[in-house]
């Protein structure tokens, strides 16, 4: 019964109105992520939105931003997402996973939907550690793209935020050019994959600065960008034992000739 009144208040523009009346920390946490976003995208700014989910941040970014296109491969993720933003010229929804190459790939449904995750890893470690409650039991198959096949198609993005449970090295593989902001999630107990991350996007250009947050808090916890690899070095020195999860946030200058 629930499901059946929230699919008639989605399609009529009325779920999540009533939501934030219900819960207005839910709309004060919209401010505070559009405020921080606005730091580094403007109107006229292109996002790339990987692994939309619900689609809360896509919400938050297409308030600040020109354009953005979500990406999402839970078939019942995606279809929250088309009756939301049904009605919006400035989201393209995408149903598919990145990958760092296209083609097929396999997605490992979680209980709860926004745990869901391609990498087997991050699984057996940070899901039988952190989500101990949460069971992973329908495997299927998606469709994977790349990075640099959404470049091509659209543009290069002035911020790109990536969040897809462990598999963001993947996701980051299938890019071969600086973009001017990526932001990924990392997790203490799954480091070693958010280094090879770092690495990556150094290889990319070495003109990368970085930073990052802690939890649902969006505050940078440095007070300046930090040179590359010095942030290396950092984020091997204590992000092994940071006391959250939270986002790296990699900010592009482009190389000088």
């Amino acid at each position: 019964m629930k499901e059946i009144l929230k699919k008639i208040l989605l399609k009529s523009g009325l779920y999540y109105p009533f939501l934030y009346i219900r819960f207005p920390a839910l709309k004060r946490q919209n401010k505070i992520q559009s405020a921080f976003y606005r730091q580094f995208t403007s109107e006229k700014s292109l996002v790339f939105d990987i692994g939309a989910n619900m689609g809360q941040r896509t919400a938050v970014l297409k308030k600040t931003t020109a354009s953005v296109i979500a990406i999402e491969p839970q078939i019942k993720c995606f279809e929250h997402l088309q009756i939301r933003f049904r009605r919006s010229k400035k989201v393209k929804l995408i149903n598919a996973a990145l990958d760092k190459t296209a083609g097929k790939g396999l997605l490992y449904e979680a209980s709860s939907l926004t745990v869901s995750s391609m990498s087997e890893d991050f699984i057996n470690t940070v899901g039988k550690s952190i989500f101990k409650e949460v069971s992973w039991g329908a495997q299927t198959t998606v469709k994977t793209l790349t990075l640099d096949m959404l470049v091509a198609e659209f543009g290069i993005p002035d911020f790109v935020k990536i969040d897809v449970e462990g598999y963001e090295l993947n996701v980051l593989q299938g890019l071969s050019q600086a973009i001017p902001v990526i932001s990924f999630e990392f997790i203490p107990s799954f480091m070693d994959n958010s280094i090879f991350c770092i690495e990556k996007l150094i290889s990319l250009s070495a003109s990368y600065k970085f930073n990052y947050t802690l939890g649902e808090e969006l505050d940078f916890q440095l007070n300046e960008n930090m040179e590359a690899k010095a942030f290396l070095a950092f984020a091997k020195e204590n992000l092994y034992q940071a006391p959250n999860f939270g986002d790296i946030y990699a900010f592009y200058k482009q190389d000088k000739l």
